[in-house]
């Protein structure tokens, strides 16, 4: 009898295994050329609106049906063995390397025409242009480091040294240009605001060269503004240039009817020192015609070259130093906390027996400390000595400060950009001011009426005694004040340095039931608002400097 054949268990399946990997292979084609089919479809499409690889994407703007389940995107592989004219890139398609992604963009682009490049080495290139800029000593490692992390973008050490070389290249050319079309700017100013004062000195150099050297600009708008709506009062500063090219800007700033700040002229000069302070100077009494500086008062933060030259250019001003930075070197000195009560004290009393009294506090802490702030002559710091009618008892250079924060970033940038992002920051904020100010129903500006209703507030804790036609004594505790409302004067002195009824003056004018906004100087009323806030007009230059634009055309 013959044996059952018995089935070769190996045999079947090893056949089991081809069909399960035949299915698995036919399947994975079947994917590849459905998504091949699709990103043909997809390509086509988008060939009709651009020519450029790198916006080959599917298009977004389409809406996605809620009703129909959105599947999982399906990358493809690129397939390198296939005609090189059937090769179509695909956004998400996967490459073995490098060579491979090249050679089929450089076939795709020789078939269709196309002029492509890679955007990331653009990225990188322009990154190190700005690094650069931004921060010329920045080392090469942080520049790497900089790069990877924001971009993520690998670049070699090399790579940035050739790219910083050049775009420090690139950019001295660019601040060259820059300063050489400064004759240009200062023409077109003079154009276009009629009556601005423009001036420019440059040195030549033994070579035939002209090297920069200041720059001054004053608008006619804002002069006009100050000479006929604002106090008498300037605060000067400089600070420094953030740029590539070092120097100072210069500035002087006034104080509307709302006490807020009146930019008035700013320049542009190599260094801060006398001679450049008595030039800044003197175009600056020129256009505000001041002359020797009579009636004028002046705040600084004590630069010893600004001080000899307002000796000198302006002995009849009246010179006010910041009372911070005298507070800044006293603590370099003189450390501890108690003394900080005591000086306040002294630089803000407004009469001298107040002020000596302070004074004296801090002699009994320290002898040293009182004869250190002796030698800085409290006639300049504290408001005790303050000159009468001139409505202002700032102590304080921070209208200047405030002037600063906003154009810090414009000293980053080219000495035309900035001067032109100064000249803009003005122009609109009298603008703004302007409209703002046709808006208000009122008589006195609205940050002056905000004191003034502070001020009745607390005048309710005085007893007010009339002692003659409008003449009163206001008292509180152990200290009495003589208010007179005919002549405006107040005992402590707060009237005549503010133009502004102090607690004393305001407690009397209620008890005449009268108000007091009414007794407020005329340099705080909506007239002389409106008369400050003049216009400038803007400038047309045509071009750009290194992808710097150098003004915009009104249209």
């Amino acid at each position: 009898m013959e044996e059952p054949e018995v089935e070769d268990d190996t045999k079947s399946n090893e056949d089991e295994v081809d069909v399960i990997d035949k299915e698995v292979w036919e399947h994975e084609l079947d994917d590849e050329e459905f998504s091949m089919k699709r990103a043909r479809a997809s390509i086509q499409g988008i060939q009709k609106k651009d020519m450029f690889l790198n916006k080959l994407c599917p298009n977004d703007e389409e809406e996605e049906d809620p009703t129909v389940e959105q599947l999982p995107p399906v990358y493809p592989v690129h397939n390198s063995e296939q005609e090189w004219d059937q090769m179509a890139p695909v956004l998400g398609m996967k490459f073995t390397n490098p060579s491979e992604l090249k050679h089929c963009l450089t076939n795709y682009a020789v078939k269709h025409g196309y002029d492509l490049w890679l955007s990331d080495l653009q990225v990188g290139r322009e990154t190190i242009f700005q690094c650069t800029y931004r921060n010329p000593k920045l080392t090469l490692r942080k520049m790497k480091d900089q790069i990877s992390n924001t971009y993520n973008i690998i670049v070699s050490i090399g790579q940035c040294r050739n790219a910083k070389k050049f775009a420090l290249s690139e950019i001295e050319v660019t601040l060259k240009e820059h300063y050489s079309r400064l004759w240009d700017y200062g023409t077109e100013i003079k154009r276009a605001n009629p009556g601005s004062t423009v001036s420019m000195e440059v040195d030549n150099m033994p070579d035939g060269s002209t090297m920069f050297k200041r720059f001054y600009v004053c608008f006619r708008g804002v002069r006009d503004g100050w000479v006929e709506g604002c106090r008498r009062v300037i605060g000067i500063d400089g600070w420094f240039l953030k740029g590539i090219c070092k120097g100072e800007l210069l500035a002087a700033v006034g104080r509307d009817s709302n006490n807020h700040m009146f930019p008035i002229g700013w320049a542009v000069v190599t260094v801060e020192n006398k001679e450049t302070w008595k030039w800044f100077l003197d175009l600056l009494m020129d256009d505000i015609e001041r002359g020797n500086g009579n009636g004028l008062t002046i705040l600084s933060d004590g630069h010893k070259g600004l001080i000899e030259a307002i000796k000198e250019r302006v002995p009849h001003a009246e010179h006010r130093l910041c009372a911070r930075h005298i507070l800044a070197n006293f603590n370099t000195r003189f450390k501890g906390e108690h003394f900080m009560k005591p000086f306040w004290k002294a630089v803000k009393a407004t009469t001298k027996q107040k002020h000596e009294a302070a004074m004296k506090e801090i002699k009994e802490l320290d002898s040293r400390a009182f004869d250190y702030l002796m030698e800085r002559d409290p006639k300049c710091y504290c408001r005790a000595f303050q000159v009468e009618g001139v409505f202002c008892d700032a102590i304080e250079n921070g209208i200047s400060e405030s002037f600063n924060a906003k154009i810090v970033e414009a000293r980053h940038k080219p000495i035309i950009t900035m001067l032109e992002d100064i000249r803009v920051y003005v122009m609109q904020r009298l603008y703004y001011q302007r409209t703002k100010g046709e808006s208000w129903d009122l008589t006195i500006c609205p940050s002056i009426r905000k004191k003034i209703a502070d001020l009745k507030d607390k005048q309710r804790f005085r007893a007010v005694y009339p002692c003659g036609y409008q003449q009163f004594e206001v008292v509180l505790c152990n200290d009495r004040y003589a208010v007179d409302l005919i002549r405006r004067t107040c005992g402590c002195r707060r009237w005549q340095l503010t133009g502004i009824p102090f607690v004393h003056g305001v407690a009397a004018i209620s008890s005449m039931n009268l108000n007091s906004e009414d007794y407020v100087a005329s340099c705080y009323t909506l007239c002389g608002h409106k008369v400050t806030t003049q216009s400038l007009y803007p400038e047309r230059v045509e071009g750009y400097l290194e992808g710097h634009l150098l003004i915009g055309e009104k249209v």
